[in-house]
This record gives structure tokens, sequence and C-alpha cells, in this order.
């Protein structure tokens, strides 16, 4: 993102706020006034919305805007990408969980024409580009995982996480865990000895995920009394990650609503939490919609409370969550239409399944929009919460 930020400053100029400057003026970034736009700057804004740190909050506005600069760029990209350029691209549309394939493999062919160039940290991109937007390029992932692992003993305590989270999650549909088996072997003898890195919170979140899909009935057992099954494949390796496990369980339990925390663990005299003050992020209409639906029917809600690892949406009691699947929560094509549920969606709904509640009422934004008139939701959070 910085490169595609620097671009655009030297090119249009410094502005206060440029990714508000975009998303404001959505007048400005229609199809056909993108068409008169040079590509090059198109493809710069669009990294750079794509890839900033707000762009979760401005969920709806984002992807429209970005769903017309993609739909301009497929047939009018920059003719020469490097390989951080395609790169960048690939990222963007897995954050914005957009995914046209005839775009995409334009893409992953340029990328094939500069795979000498690529190295392993780029290849962790591609990893994730892939789980994110459930690409199968068996040939250049094969090329990615088999970088990644020859280079395993170089990444950080925070991107072996993240690397285990995922292929853990992808290892219950796909059955294959080969090289999983030879990163968590690396993680167990070589990372966790050290004792020196950075604990952020989406590293505990990630970790934890990472423990539930493979001993799920940790979810429903409080963090400071827990065992697994024993006779589970990966059972050898729970008692290296018992201390950090609490560790992780501890530092999100201590989260606050606009505040992430970190723990630095240095050694054992010098560990400490630290406290980073996270921008509020903006309901959704849609978001806003069924809370206001909820109160009218006179029920007594919570938000935002914390179920295991996972924030939800609305509770009602310990009883009933209703969970809102917005924009985010799918991949979808560029005329919006839906593809399928992105895997951290679905690896979130198992993992609160396993809990074992009453109820967990899930709402898709596409399906709740089309609802007409008014009273037609309001007669199904009725029945779905047991009022009529």
């Amino acid at each position: 993102m910085l490169r595609a930020q620097q671009f655009l400053f030297k090119k249009l100029g410094h502005s206060r706020d440029l990714f508000q400057d975009i998303i404001n003026k959505p007048e400005l970034y229609t199809v056909d006034k993108l068409k008169q736009i040079d590509p090059e700057v198109v493809t710069n804004k669009l990294i750079y919305i794509a890839c900033h740190h707000d762009r979760r909050s401005y969920g709806e506005k984002v992807k429209a805007i970005s769903r017309n600069m993609l739909e301009v760029l497929r047939d009018n990209h920059p003719p020469k990408l490097d390989v951080d350029q395609i790169l960048s691209l690939l990222i963007s549309k897995s954050h914005i969980l957009l995914k046209d394939e005839s775009f995409i493999q334009k893409l992953l062919n340029q990328l094939k024409e500069v795979q000498d160039k690529i190295d392993f940290k780029q290849c962790l991109h591609i990893n994730h580009v892939f789980y994110k937007l459930k690409i199968n390029e068996p040939e250049l992932e094969k090329f990615a995982l088999q970088k990644i692992m020859e280079n395993r003993d170089q990444l950080y305590h925070y991107e072996q996480i993240s690397y285990l989270s995922m292929e853990s999650n992808k290892m219950l549909k796909t059955n294959s865990d080969e090289k999983f088996q030879t990163m968590l072997d690396n993680f167990v003898t070589k990372t966790l000895p050290q004792k020196r890195y950075l604990i952020s919170q989406k590293c505990s979140f990630q970790f934890c995920q990472m423990l539930f899909n493979l001993f799920p009935e940790l979810v429903s057992q409080d963090y400071f009394d827990f065992d697994i099954d024993r006779s589970r494949k990966y059972a050898q390796y729970f008692d290296a990650f018992r201390h950090e496990y609490i560790l992780s369980r501890l530092l999100l339990s201590k989260r606050q609503r606009y505040a992430s925390i970190d723990f630095q663990i240095c050694d054992k005299q010098s560990n400490s939490f630290k406290t980073r003050v996270e921008k509020v992020k903006a309901q959704s209409k849609f978001e806003e919609n069924v809370q206001e639906l909820v109160k009218l029917l006179g029920v007594n809600y919570q938000t935002n409370k914390v179920f295991a690892i996972y924030e939800t949406d609305i509770n009602i009691g310990d009883d009933f969550i209703i969970q809102l699947n917005g924009q985010y929560h799918f991949i979808e094509d560029l005329f919006g239409n839906i593809i399928s549920y992105q895997p951290n969606h679905e690896m979130c709904i198992r993992h609160l399944q396993a809990l074992k509640l009453k109820k967990i009422i899930s709402i898709d934004y596409n399906w709740w929009q089309n609802i007409d008139p008014r009273q037609k939701q309001i007669d199904f959070l009725k029945k779905e919460l047991g009022l009529i």
C-alpha cells in the first residue's frame, strides 16, 4: 500500500486524507468516469483503498468503488507490472473479497512469467490470496508452498501462526497435512523455545483458531480449566502449546472494543502488555437495521459480546446469537453475485456451533435486503427468537 500511496502523492499531490477523499466521492468513481483516468492511477487507487486499514469500517463504499475499478482494469490495466504490483492487485482482491476469474488468471499468468523473481516472503502472500479467494492453481500453489517450506526457519513467529491457522482450516477439507506437520514441527522445536517475540491480538486470535481446528473440544472449555482428546492426531504437540494458548486467551479476554492489546515476550523478567487504540468501526446500515428491529421487539440484547474468542453482533443472554453476515463474509464477483462464504467465516461458524448454544441465527445481508416489506423482517425475527 505504501508504494501505491507514494505514487499517488507524487502524481496527484499530497492530501490530508486520501482514503476519505476517494470513498466520500463515489460519483467520481463510476465505470464511465474511471475509463477516462490513466489505468496506472486507477490501479494504485485500488491498491490503496483495498489495503487501507480502515477498509472494513467502510466496507460497502470500499467494495462498490473497488468493483468499478476492477471492472475497468480487467480489460485495460497497465501492460507492464512487476512482481510487487501483481501481488498487490491480488492482495487487494483478497482483502475486499472480489473474485473475477478472467482478471485473476491474467495476473497469475503474469506471475508465472516472473516466477524466478518471487521470494519466499512473497510466497506467503500468494498462499494467503489463494486461501482467501479459494483459488485453485496447483502449479503456482505447489511452487509457493515449496519455497515457504524451504525457508521456514526464516519466518517470524506471527508468519508461522498465520500459515498454520489457514492450513489447519484448509486441512479439514483437503485432508492433506504433510507440509502442515513440517511447519508445526518447526514452530514447536525452533520458534517457541526462543521466547523473544510479540504476541499481537491478531496473532493470538489466529493461534486459538488453529488449536480450535485441531482440538474442537477446546472451544467450549474455559481457558483456565481445559483438556483435549489425547487420541487426536496432533495431541503430542499440545503440551508445547499450552502456555501460549493460555496467554493468547488471556490476551483476548482483556481486549476492549476499540483497542488491541499486544504482549511482548522478551524474557522471564520483562514481559509486558501494550495497548494500541484502534479506529472505531462504523456500523453498516444492515447492522443498524437489524439492531433497530430487535430493540423494537422489546428484547433485552447485547452487542459485541465475546463467545470463546469471537465477538458476536447481537446476543440475547447466552442462548441466542444473531450473526450478521455483511459483505466481507462473502466472496463475490464483479456484479455483486455471491460465489461462496469466505473461509474465515466458515471457520467462525464451525467454532460457534461447537459451543452448543440454543440457537445461532445467521442472517446474510443480501437475503435480508430482499425481504420486503419491513413486517416480514419483523416476523422472521419473532419466529427465530421464539416470540410467536
